[in-house]
């Protein structure tokens, strides 16, 4: 019986190692898929995001590229000045600031239709750029937010140099150096090779079918270039950028809690099939295998009856513990027989062997008496002498014999 629970906790044991192994495997190689998958996909949205917003605001820029020009070539000029601390927060406020100024130095005048802005005082200059650089800090802080960018801005490029100036993006300062303002027009050198994206689609200025992945201060960063080029000019680049470092995180947990999702469902559905094998086919083989090992030590004949009254249903184990009752009952059958086929030979070779004793004890006895005649020949004696010698060779043969008829019916003890 031990030995047979053995089996049986060693068979579960197996299975249960087998499909804990299938499902870890499922569970992973899903992860992995689905997380590559995410991963994929987001990363073509956020190509294809930054790459709207670069069309966005170049097309946005060219609807007056004049003005864009004239305001880029004035801030190179002057954008220590434009970097002074004006409390300009807003691009309605800047444009205010300019309209009132420019009503009380040219009353009755219309802007850019009577005066342009290079016939304007330089105090008026620069409250107008002042607020044209507003509308441009507002114009590309609008793209940033409207698509959840980090960052997008404008680059002039001095490819002289291998530096890049930062004329208009989002950033406002709170330090010592800078209380308060933008932070613009810093020069930055950009390595070539570390940043050929960016060199190659300026000196080809033509978009370039690929994205430049990076990791700075948000984290892992994409960045698109789109080449702005007015009037046949290269004039700079629109840059877009997107932090992607949250969300590939994001991606990785949700597919490490999808693996552990999976691997418990799997773990839940393999208990309920180890439960179902366990209940269906293990325990019926168990009972049966049980009943098979104690007939074979006991010969109960009681064990046909326990098979066949034990629920196995209609499948192969039904059939095969039928078969097994059948076979039993045979062998009960077929012992039954031995042992009176047994007690017929025991029967039969007593009584044979007292049979021929009779006539075997007369034979020896008138061989005797033959034996002591006086007036026989010495041939006649010889014969006389070999026939009393294999009578009682033949009596000992009979004896025997039914020494083994008393050990088989047990009349006799060996010592």
């Amino acid at each position: 019986g031990s030995f047979i629970m053995k089996k049986r906790s060693s068979l579960l044991s197996k299975f249960a190692l087998t499909f804990i192994i299938f499902a870890v495997i499922i569970a992973a190689v899903s992860g992995v898929a689905t997380y590559f998958a995410q991963m994929r996909a987001y990363r073509d949205m956020s190509w294809n995001t930054i790459e709207d917003v670069g069309a966005y605001m170049e097309q946005l820029i060219k609807q007056d590229p004049d003005d864009f020009l004239d305001y880029t070539k004035y801030y190179k000029e002057h954008f220590e000045e434009i970097r002074i601390p004006y409390d300009f927060t807003e691009y309605h406020t800047a444009r205010r600031q300019f309209d009132e100024a420019f009503a009380i130095e040219y009353p009755g005048l219309v802007f850019k239709s009577d005066i342009t802005p290079s016939e304007m005082t330089d105090e008026l200059k620069l409250l107008y750029y002042t607020y044209r650089h507003e509308y441009w800090i507002l114009t590309f802080e609008e793209a940033r937010e409207a698509f959840d960018l980090p960052y997008t801005y404008f680059l002039t490029m001095k490819e002289e140099t291998w530096s890049n100036v930062y004329q208009i993006d989002g950033e406002r300062t709170e330090d010592e150096d800078h209380p308060g303002y933008l932070y613009l027009g810093d020069e930055y050198y950009e390595d070539p090779a570390t940043h050929e994206l960016l060199w190659t689609t300026w000196q080809t200025g033509q978009k370039q079918n690929d994205v430049y992945e990076w990791d700075n201060e948000w984290g892992k960063t994409y960045s698109y270039y789109t080449p702005l080029v007015i009037h046949g000019r290269k004039v700079g680049l629109i840059v877009a950028e997107i932090d992607v470092a949250d969300l590939n995180r994001g991606i990785l947990l949700n597919s490490l809690s999808l693996v552990l999702r999976i691997t418990g469902i799997f773990f839940v559905g393999i208990l309920l099939l180890l439960y179902i094998i366990n209940s269906n086919y293990i325990s019926k083989i168990h009972f049966l295998a049980d009943k098979i090992e104690h007939y074979g030590k006991t010969r109960d004949p009681q064990t046909i009856t326990d098979i066949r009254s034990y629920s196995y249903g209609n499948d192969e184990i039904g059939a095969l513990a039928e078969e097994t009752a059948n076979m039993i009952s045979e062998i009960e059958t077929h012992e039954d027989e031995l042992e009176r086929a047994a007690k017929m030979k025991t029967d039969f070779l007593a009584n044979m062997s007292h049979e021929i004793r009779t006539p075997m004890n007369a034979i020896i006895g008138l061989d005797s008496l033959a034996l002591n005649e006086p007036d026989i020949s010495d041939v006649t004696r010889d014969y006389l002498e070999k026939i009393g010698s294999s009578a009682q060779h033949l009596l000992s043969l009979i004896n025997d014999i039914l020494d083994m008829s008393r050990i088989e019916s047990g009349r006799m003890t060996l010592k």
